[in-house]
């Protein structure tokens, strides 16, 4: 009889003490995933947000970037990143008029919307925020 009890004895502090481990593993995970991504969270962003491919951003300060080259048949987007409406219109060739587009080929691209145009044909295409009078290239390469 004294066997029984002591290999209940055993057995019940095996089965607490499995369960204590277990309680301990799941808090210590629990508050590493809370101690790892709490950086995250507070960590300060310090460089402006790119754009991505074939994007360009407007901002207060002028495209970005300002040159863009993009194979030809890609679509290139504009977003406006600025507090106010802007533009994208063609710039004329010194001493030429193109035609008269009082808010650019785009038309007002109101703070977080775009303007996106495709380019078939090889070339360079200047352009220019009728607004602001800030300007950028948008250089389209022959495909390959």
């Amino acid at each position: 009889m004294r066997r029984y009890v002591a290999t209940s004895y055993l057995f019940h502090l095996f089965v607490i003490s499995i369960l204590a481990l277990t309680l301990i593993a799941v808090s210590c995970e629990g508050s590493a995933v809370l101690t790892s991504s709490a950086p995250t969270e507070t960590t300060p962003v310090t460089t402006p947000p790119q754009p991505g491919l074939f994007e360009v951003f407007i901002t207060p300060e002028g495209f970005v970037p300002a040159v863009i080259a993009v194979p030809a048949g890609n679509t290139v987007t504009w977003i406006n990143k600025d507090t106010t409406w802007r533009a994208v219109g063609e710039m004329a060739p010194e001493g030429e008029s193109v035609g008269y587009h009082p808010f650019g080929e785009s038309g007002r691209i109101q703070p977080g919307e775009f303007y996106r145009r495709t380019f078939e044909l090889p070339g360079n295409w200047y352009y220019y925020s009728p607004d602001t009078y800030q300007s950028g290239e948008v250089i389209i390469e022959e495909m390959e």
